[in-house]
């Protein structure tokens, strides 16, 4: 699986430096005007200079970069002879969906950038399938640990009881600017499309009103993840990706890191506790607000 996992990485750091030099070379020959937006159809539905397929290498790049220091780090810390438990795991679970996840995205960014260059479309089924492509694989990781990891039923029911009596005291997560910038960026591309479509053509496009609502609904949520002290546990709220209880007594280290892995965290200046369910070594990532504080005071209540 490694193997497959390190061949995948070549092919798509290939597939971004083919598709960036090749348009550089040929810088002088992509025409003047070309399609800058395309609908949840794949029709492109407006129409820019070329200099915009810069933002595009930018993002791609970005991306490919993000995705190389986290597979860098799962790899390393998983053939590390200090490796937990928790790390091996991860090399076998969530190093292997990284990788094909950035196969995936690097390829549609490469789609889109030769399809605007050759003034074409993206066809109809280009959305879907780049969906199922990137979100089929982490939904059922995230389903198989769901199933692995769920809670005693007891204990959530005496944790459930806690809440109900008690206030917590809550953080919200901290915010990365350069996350903000991509997040807003994603949405205002999306709004400014439509609204172009509303001005020009006096129409509502109903089909990209409903993809601002969908990203919307994805985004917006993680943006309100909270971490709330209980007298008896930590809870861990992160919109549509669920909720984590962490009992204190279960807790055997904490510590700062900038673990990028995927977690409920928006920032990658974060904390990693690492506990125990049921005899299994687990671990979650989490950045709250005025970290230093947060940081004693879990401490605290562990006991650390």
């Amino acid at each position: 699986m490694l193997k497959i996992c390190k061949i995948i990485h070549k092919i798509t750091l290939f597939i971004g430096a083919a598709v960036t030099g090749l348009s550089i070379l040929f810088w002088s020959h992509i025409p003047e005007k070309i399609p800058a937006h395309y609908g949840a159809t794949g029709k492109a539905d407006r129409i820019g200079n070329k200099e915009e397929l810069i933002l595009l290498f930018f993002i791609l790049w970005l991306l490919i970069g993000i995705f190389s220091i986290v597979s860098y780090y799962l790899k390393t810390s998983g053939v590390s002879k200090y490796a937990s438990e928790q790390d091996e795991e991860n090399l076998h679970t969530v190093y292997p969906i990284i990788t094909w996840t950035s196969l995936v995205v690097v390829c549609t960014f490469a789609y889109i950038i030769i399809t605007s260059i050759l003034e074409k479309n993206l066809g109809v089924l280009f959305l879907p399938i780049t969906l199922i492509a990137v979100f089929l694989p982490i939904g059922f990781y995230i389903g198989k640990e769901k199933k692995i990891t769920k809670s005693n039923q007891e204990e959530k029911a005496k944790f459930l009881q806690v809440e109900s009596r008690e206030k917590g005291v809550a953080y919200r997560t901290a915010v990365d600017w350069w996350l903000a910038l991509i997040l807003i960026s994603v949405i205002g591309m999306e709004l400014l499309s439509f609204g172009y479509i509303l001005l020009k053509k006096g129409k509502i496009e109903w089909i990209t009103l409903g993809v601002i609502v969908f990203i919307s609904f994805l985004i917006v949520p993680l943006l309100n993840i909270k971490y709330i002290f209980y007298s008896e546990h930590l809870l861990v709220k992160a919109g549509w990706l669920g909720k984590e209880r962490i009992s204190y007594s279960s807790v055997i280290n904490i510590k700062e890191t900038h673990n990028p892995l995927s977690a409920p965290a928006c920032s990658l200046n974060r904390i990693e506790i690492d506990y125990v369910v049921r005899g299994r070594s687990k671990f979650t990532l989490i950045s709250p607000v005025h970290l230093k504080n947060f940081l004693k005071e879990l401490e605290r209540r562990c006991g650390k």
